[in-house]
């Protein structure tokens, strides 16, 4: 052996030398030199680059480009496909080395786990650790606690990119080959099992002779599902009869796409596999390849949806750019539609192309336009989906639609712009149905299409699709927002509209709003009914519509002149889908019609939260007489939060309130209750410029008190039972200076540890703070904890919301006043007093 050879013997392991002297020293090919080249040149996108590659790789590539051999079409149970000589060729290797690898792979990953859990336990703990940390007292130790706090921020960010890398790598890599590893091993097995059967049972497979029709997708077959194909590629090798299916047209009636393909693949397609498909839909902005597919199939499609999807900009910090680039990459595709077509190889075409099969259509804005220019016609028409009703191109395939469309859609495409601004109205959408036959043809409209207030708008809708006569309507299905019905001459119009123009059983699906181009929530019903009694009369069947469908319900605190007392039907009408309950104050005394206060609870069956506005509670009424503090009482029980919405202003001071006088309303025993007070503070310090000299001015002040109009029984009742655990302070504040702003929060501290030491089970309160004209106040949490001082636990979460507990001493107190059952009050109270000391 001369030097050469024992150079690259010293290089070797002591497996790869045995087997060289075994195979009489000549050297296998390295992996290296495997020839990864695409012979296709244009479909490859690595060939001009490196050529040598890993075999693993090529295998990889091949299968996701459609290189190699095309009809080897996967692994198999019954031969050996070429990847699998690739890899045995690579090193000679048994299964004692297999199993060693898996071994040593477990032992790993276990010790990897380990590690993992051993980390997790100990950021917990250095988690509890900085929680419990005291505030700073010196500059010294708050710069300390601003390094620690740094290098939490720094590790929290590195063990978050750290984890995604490992669970991306484990869920796209590592399952990937374990799973073709396991079938692997399946394929042994199953080959093992065939060696002591009969040979003559192997010359024939099961699977010939089965009936065409049942792979085609004529309809009735397994074809049309999505992912067959795919399934029986990979059973190419197990007989060829697969391999010729997947070939033929039959077996792909749908193709979606969410990526441009090259121009190339899209004639190949075309041309072959796709050349009878009958559902195009495309997920894309136009491209000169994705129009071309399109006209191509214009002779077989029945079904289109097109579609130009935008990833939310994001930029290298990480942070989602503003809408307005949204609205750049849409308004620059709809400007530069025709200068893309220019530079594609397509001829400019003379005549419109005709979707002589297609029956429905949905399609985005920018993909309209590019119908408008190719002059697109759709002759059999009869399902629309439009983002914009008001476009051309959706005005021309309605009138050009053979007998008219039977089903129009307004698109709700919340990554469209175009469409989140507003909704449709049906003066819209009779502007496009105007002098066509789909005025009449016309039986389901839905999507994005707002009923308006105004007769005016919904008149001339009623009277192009509407009857004429006493006969219902043509439409069977209807989706629309009718948002909040305050009286009975809403009712009214909305009734003409359901016997004009709705079929007797037509589904109906009305909403409360339309937000970011969505229909949300169920419509809102206002309570009492006011106006003329004939009319809900005569409209009880859409009154009864309203409160079936109505998620929320708005009730005065008092009824009026105009009140409807009592009609037909009403004592029995039921909000079964109504959740939320707003309680508004309405002037005047007179009381609540009999349908509302007999029976709340099986009126309101489903209501789990009331908003109370202020003044809709009169104080000291509590749950006496008929009125809105009578409902709040019976539902309260079942109640899981009531949230009381005051407002104050400073002239000069002002005082808020941290137990509302509205739970004296509230009953005692029922479930946990979550109390929200979200205050609406205004201290504009120009009203009194001209009144007050700028001394009198500097003693505008607003503090905090526990109760608003003295101790009441009730409340406290309600708050010494236990259902009140948790308090929560929502806080706008208008035109506050910071000494304002220090002063409120001063005395909100103090109120709340007053609050800690009377109520027991009273665990913590929670306060957001924010200016009602511009962002977040600095510092608050200092302020909070200024005033506490050290008499509560302070902290704050990570979404600015400031969070007061009370003190260990006071915790531990606690404990022991429970193990005493209630014995030594004056005991437990000199030791909170002790130990906080």
């Amino acid at each position: 052996m001369d030097a050469g050879d024992g150079e690259d013997d010293h290089r070797m392991t002591a497996r790869q030398l045995a087997l060289l002297k075994a195979s009489g020293g000549q050297k296998r090919k390295p992996v290296m030199d495997v020839d990864t080249s695409s012979s296709d040149g244009e479909g490859s996108d690595y060939g001009k680059g490196g050529r040598r590659r890993k075999a693993g790789k090529k295998r990889q590539r091949g299968d996701k480009k459609g290189k190699g051999d095309k009809k080897g079409g996967g692994r198999d149970k019954m031969e050996v496909s070429d990847d699998d000589e690739d890899i045995e060729d690579v090193v000679e290797v048994g299964p004692e080395d297999a199993l060693k690898a898996l071994k040593k792979m477990t032992m790993k990953l276990e010790a990897q786990l380990k590690q993992a859990k051993q980390a997790e336990k100990q950021a917990r703990e250095v988690y509890e650790l900085r929680k419990a940390a005291q505030d700073p007292e010196s500059l010294e130790q708050q710069h300390r606690i601003s390094e620690v706090d740094r290098q939490i921020r720094v590790w929290s960010s590195m063990v978050c990119a750290d984890a995604k890398t490992q669970i991306s790598h484990v869920d796209k890599v590592a399952t990937k080959q374990m799973r073709e590893n396991i079938r692997k091993l399946d394929a042994i097995r199953h080959k093992l099992d065939e060696i002591d059967e009969d040979d003559t049972e192997q010359t024939r497979s099961q699977l010939e002779g089965l009936p065409k029709a049942l792979w085609m997708a004529d309809g009735v077959g397994m074809g049309a599902m999505m992912g067959f194909v795919s399934c029986l590629e990979s059973l190419a090798s197990v007989n060829s009869f697969f391999h010729h299916l997947t070939q033929q047209a039959g077996m792909h009636p749908i193709v979606e796409l969410e990526d441009s393909p090259k121009m190339k693949i899209a004639k190949k397609w075309t041309a072959g596999p796709l050349s009878e498909c009958a559902d195009v839909r495309i997920y894309h902005r136009p491209t000169k390849s994705l129009v071309y597919l399109l006209e191509r199939l214009s002779g077989t499609v029945e079904s289109v949806e097109l579609h130009s999807q935008y990833e939310h900009p994001i930029y290298r910090n990480g942070q989602r750019a503003p809408e307005i680039q949204v609205q750049y990459n849409v308004e620059r595709d709809m400007r530069q539609r025709k200068g893309d077509f220019q530079k594609v190889d397509l001829p400019q075409n003379k005549k419109p192309i005709v979707f002589e099969r297609v029956e429905s259509a949905s399609v985005g804005t920018v993909w309209m336009k590019v119908a408008e220019d190719r002059m697109y016609q759709m002759p059999h028409l009869q399902g629309l989906g439009v983002v914009d009703i008001t476009m051309a191109g959706a005005h021309r395939w309605i009138s050009e639609a053979d007998g008219g469309i039977s089903s129009l859609h307004i698109i709700c495409d919340k990554e469209d712009p175009t469409c989140r601004g507003g909704a449709a109205s049906l003066t819209h959408v009779a502007n496009a149905l105007a002098d066509t036959p789909s005025a009449k043809s016309l039986t389901s409209l839905t999507g994005r299409i707002k009923f308006s207030d105004s007769s005016n708008y919904n008149n001339g809708f009623i009277n192009l699709v509407g009857s004429t006569g006493d006969e219902a309507g043509p439409l069977e299905e209807i989706e629309m927002a009718i948002g909040e019905i305050h009286n009975i001459h809403e009712i009214q119009k909305l009734h003409r509209f359901r016997t004009k123009c709705l079929a007797p059983d037509a589904r109906e699906d009305y909403f409360g709003r339309i937000e970011e181009g969505e229909l949300q929530g169920g419509p809102t019903v206002h309570l009492p009914f006011r106006g003329d009694k004939k009319a809900l009369t005569d409209s009880l069947a859409t009154v009864d519509m309203c409160c079936k469908q109505a998620e929320k319900v708005t009730l005065d605190s008092h009824a009026s002149a105009d009140t409807i007392k009592e009609a037909p039907g009403l004592d029995s009408m039921v909000f079964e889908h109504a959740h939320e309950l707003t309680i508004v104050r309405y002037p005047g005394t007179g009381l609540l019609p009999s349908y509302i206060t007999d029976d709340p609870t099986s009126l309101f069956p489903s209501v789990s939260s009331i908003v109370v506005r202020e003044g809709a509670l009169p104080v000291g009424v509590g749950a006496s007489g008929r009125g809105a503090g009578y409902v709040l009482h019976a539902l309260s029980p079942y109640l899981e939060k009531v949230c009381f919405e005051l407002s104050v202003c400073a002239d000069p001071e002002a005082t808020c309130t941290l137990v509302p006088d509205g739970l004296e309303s509230v009953s005692s025993e029922g479930k946990e209750l979550a109390v929200q007070l979200k205050y609406d503070i205004t201290c504009d310090g120009w009203r009194y410029n001209y009144d007050l000299d700028r001394e009198e001015r500097a003693d505008i002040s607003i503090g905090w008190e526990m109760y608003g109009n003295g101790e009441s029984e009730a409340v406290r009742e309600v708050m010494e039972n236990g259902r009140v655990s948790s308090l929560e302070v929502c806080i706008k504040i208008t035109y506050a200076s910071a000494r304002e702003l220090r002063t409120c929060c001063g005395s909100f501290a103090e109120c709340v540890v007053e609050a800690f030491s009377a109520f027991p089970t009273l665990d913590s309160v929670v306060l957001s703070v924010g200016y009602k004209y511009g962002g977040r106040p600095n510092s608050v949490v200092g302020m909070v904890r200024k005033g506490a001082k050290k008499r509560c636990r302070v902290t704050e979460r990570t979404d600015g919301t400031i969070v007061l507990r009370p003190s260990q001493a006071r915790q531990r107190a606690k404990k022991e006043e429970r193990e005493l059952e209630g014995d030594g009050h004056g005991e437990t109270d000199a030791i909170i007093k002790k130990e906080e000391e």
